[in-house]
């Protein structure tokens, strides 16, 4: 699903749900529970992949995602951010 569809797609659930910019490849779906509105979700890693191919290092990309995004507090329809466990090998 590309990010136009992917953002009609959040829309058609919560025209007020906020969405991070140039983030689309990282937005992995839509939280929804009993009496809360839909959010749109995020996942860290793909965010961090994001800024890396946009030429940051990994370590800046890092930074900058946890600052910038998930540091910012954006009101009660802020998207949420999906820290995945790590696999045990």
């Amino acid at each position: 699903m590309k990010g136009a569809e992917k953002r009609e797609r959040l829309a058609e659930e919560n025209t007020n749900a906020l969405l991070f910019d140039d983030l689309d490849d990282a937005l992995i779906g839509i939280s929804n529970g009993l009496g809360r509105q839909a959010l749109g979700v995020y996942d860290y890693d793909l965010m961090v992949e994001v800024f890396v191919a946009k030429g940051y290092k990994h370590e800046e990309a890092v930074e900058h995602v946890d600052f910038n995004v998930v540091g910012a507090w954006l009101g009660p329809m802020t998207p949420i951010v999906v820290f995945r466990f790590e696999e045990e090998s």
